[in-house]
């Protein structure tokens, strides 16, 4: 979460200030939701304010006639994930609890990953609809519980990158359970979407996966582009019992971050070199943390999460790594499985490796410090937790 007093500064930095100019200083950024800083870019900033002078800034002034930015927007996304339609969310959480939602009736089977979104949980609750919870990432105990089940109806849904731990899911594998099984597929991609496939077109296009009358993809347009909203893609026929279902009681985005999402889609078509440098950079941070004595995922991506012990530990080495000048953020559960919390780290494209590899160099000696890594792991054991896990 960001603290009171936190001000983006763009180029992978915060500044942090109290009410006296003493207090400011500058940290290096480990949080950010925008990994490729197109919500700072100028031609993003100038289609949002464009937006707003045309159109206005009320949820709905952006839709009518056709051709204006909510319809531009739907029709650009459905190109882009190969989907017959797309529609908007004032969310990418929206977007995927309506998904699920409009996916699943009362006789459904909804099998979703225990480590899934908020959006995706929510929308398999509130359809009324069985639920069964498999292990994160394990396609082989889904596979044996739907066999089991022998059920006709039965929709799975997960995160393609997982906010959490940021591992990618087995997206070919559960397709293949989809196919084999005959169900629905909806599949969350607000931390893949502009970082993932060329062109930003996010996981499911890496494993050749497209919205179609089976497969709902849904994401954020926050995150990597830099904008506010959520969208759903996906066949007429799906979307329309999404729309049938959901009410459509959920505004959607204004017109000025229509106009940002447009702009920054057209700055992944234009600028290949921003996902090349976000790559090589997740690649320096997990090198660099490695070095360091953290154990790190070879995921590849952008989110970097790394385990911390007890959420006491994790919280210690978030306030330690701040002190220091690396922000950080500190997850427990239901974040994390209970009794593990973990620390997230997310690369942008603006850092520079000297940064990265001082960021390592801190958290390294931070983690030492609380007993995370190193020799005096366990010197907290003793100690009373200040937070249940």
């Amino acid at each position: 979460m960001r603290s009171e007093g936190t001000r983006f500064a763009g180029r992978g930095t915060a500044v942090l200030g109290g009410p006296g100019a003493a207090d400011i200083r500058r940290v290096i950024d480990l949080r950010g939701d925008d990994p490729l800083g197109l919500g700072d870019h100028p031609r993003v900033r100038r289609a949002a304010g464009e937006a707003a002078e045309r159109y206005g800034t009320s949820a709905r002034a952006g839709d009518e006639p056709p051709g204006a930015l909510g319809v531009r927007l739907e029709r650009t996304l459905a190109e882009l994930l190969g989907g017959e339609r797309t529609f908007l969310f004032g969310s990418g959480s929206e977007a995927a609890r309506a998904a699920v939602i409009g996916s699943a009736t009362r006789s459904t089977l909804v099998a979703i990953d225990e480590r899934a979104s908020s959006g995706l949980a929510d929308g398999a609750r509130a359809s009324g609809a069985e639920i069964l919870g498999y292990r994160h990432l394990d396609v082989g105990q889904l596979a044996t519980a739907l066999r089991s089940a022998r059920r006709r109806n039965v929709v799975i849904a997960t995160d393609s990158v997982f906010a959490s731990t940021g591992a990618s899911a087995p997206l070919s594998a559960l397709s293949a359970v989809a196919e084999r099984t005959g169900a629905r597929l909806v599949i969350d991609e607000s931390e893949a979407i502009g970082v993932r496939s060329s062109g930003g077109r996010g996981l499911a296009a890496e494993a050749g996966i497209a919205a179609g009358p089976k497969v709902a993809l849904t994401g954020s347009l926050g995150g990597a582009l830099g904008s506010q909203g959520g969208f759903a893609c996906a066949s007429g026929s799906m979307l329309a019992a999404i729309a049938e279902r959901t009410a459509w009681s959920t505004e959607r985005p204004a017109p000025p971050a229509c106009g940002a999402a447009l702009a920054a889609l057209g700055l992944l078509a234009d600028s290949p070199g921003l996902l090349s440098a976000l790559e090589r950079n997740a690649g320096a941070l997990r090198d660099a943390l490695a070095d360091q004595g953290f154990e790190v995922d070879d995921d590849g991506g952008h989110v970097v999460s790394v385990g911390a012990g007890d959420s006491r530990r994790a919280a210690a080495l978030a306030e330690r790594a701040l002190s220091a000048g690396v922000a950080i953020e500190a997850l427990w559960a239901p974040f994390a499985a209970a009794r593990s919390s973990r620390v997230r780290l997310r690369a942008r494209a603006s850092h520079r490796t000297d940064e990265l590899c001082s960021a390592a160099r801190i958290l390294g000696q931070a983690a030492r410090e609380v007993g995370i890594i190193g020799p005096v792991a366990g010197r907290l054991a003793s100690q009373p937790s200040a937070r249940a896990a």
